[in-house]
């Protein structure tokens, strides 16, 4: 990680998110779970971002730290809309952002960080390997894979992966969102694959479970992704950034909504943190996004902040500095 920078012009909305961030990592049970910081361009979100990371992340050389005994270093996950990448769907993400989780903080030694198993890692790998199957192995009756049998696999992955996820935006959302967005795409897949059936049942045939994943992977791997970030958090914090969010696709939004955050009981009392920037207020611009507030602000599960321009005097400091 790079140095932090010597130039930064702190300000009171700014100082207010360091100090709560910090105090929800250290009692993550009645701090905020979700940051949401917004602003127009250029105000210092991205920036105050990387502040956070300079004051809760592990440097890659130790000694350029010295951490108190009540402090504890976190692990960070981070994705600009930006920067990255175009993804095509909301398991993309969870992979990109896990797959960040692998370098452990300098002072964790590896045997004692990673888990026996990994929930999220071994579920992937089963359900690539499912698809792997259903595009190579040819159906039943059939001597090779045909066309129409890779279109099916296609539109399969497409439909159970983001088709669904716009039917549960009306009304309220709880603990059964997850298991509405996955009928949802089961329903949207019937109707959109002929093969389905034959694809499902030239899996393995009697494994309800391999079937469940391919039918529902994206509530199954939402799952899997929340208890791996849970095994993660019981050695060191871990924070979660989506950055440039105005940018992200509308199927995050709706997949972070209705699948992921209504999970939010499960691991309340946990150090996982979720930091959001981008120029919009989410609770004034999107509806689905007042009700999560609205859903999780009882548990003091959220966190608005807005910066705002810098001001004259700010301005000048920061040039004299």
């Amino acid at each position: 990680m790079s140095e932090p920078s010597s130039i930064y012009v702190s300000r009171k909305e700014a100082e207010a998110v360091e100090h709560e961030f910090a105090e929800a990592l250290k009692q993550p049970a009645v701090g905020p779970v979700v940051f949401q910081i917004w602003g127009i361009g250029g105000v210092g979100k991205t920036t105050l971002i990387k502040r956070l990371r300079q004051k809760h992340e592990q440097p890659a050389n130790s000694a350029k730290r010295s951490w108190q005994k009540h402090e504890q270093p976190a692990n960070f996950a981070e994705f600009s809309f930006h920067l990255e990448v175009v993804i095509q769907d909301p398991i993309e993400l969870m992979e990109k952002l896990y797959e960040q989780l692998s370098e452990p903080p300098k002072f964790i030694l590896m045997r004692d960080l990673l888990p026996s198993s990994d929930p999220f890692k071994e579920k992937l790998k089963k359900y690539r390997e499912a698809l792997q199957q259903l595009e190579n192995q040819p159906l039943p009756g059939r001597k090779a894979v045909e066309t129409d049998q890779l279109n099916a696999v296609e539109q399969l992955v497409k439909g159970t992966a983001t088709f669904a996820l716009p039917i549960v935006t009306q009304g309220r959302f709880g603990p059964a969102a997850a298991e509405d967005v996955a009928d949802a795409a089961i329903a949207t897949a019937t109707t959109v694959l002929r093969l389905r059936d034959e694809l499902i049942n030239s899996v393995r045939e009697k494994d309800e479970e391999l079937q469940n994943l391919i039918l529902k992977p994206l509530p199954e791997l939402t799952k899997a992704f929340v208890e791996g970030l849970s095994q993660w958090a019981e050695k060191c914090p871990v924070v979660v950034i989506l950055d440039t969010y105005e940018k992200a696709p509308s199927f995050v939004d709706t997949w972070l909504c209705n699948v992921l955050l209504p999970l939010l009981p499960e691991f309340r009392s946990q150090p996982i943190r979720w930091v959001i920037a981008g120029r919009y207020k989410l609770t004034t611009q999107k509806e689905v996004w007042r009700r999560v507030q609205q859903d999780i602000e009882p548990l003091n599960g959220y966190d608005e902040c807005k910066l705002d321009r810098f001001k004259e005097d700010q301005v000048k400091e920061y040039f004299q500095a």
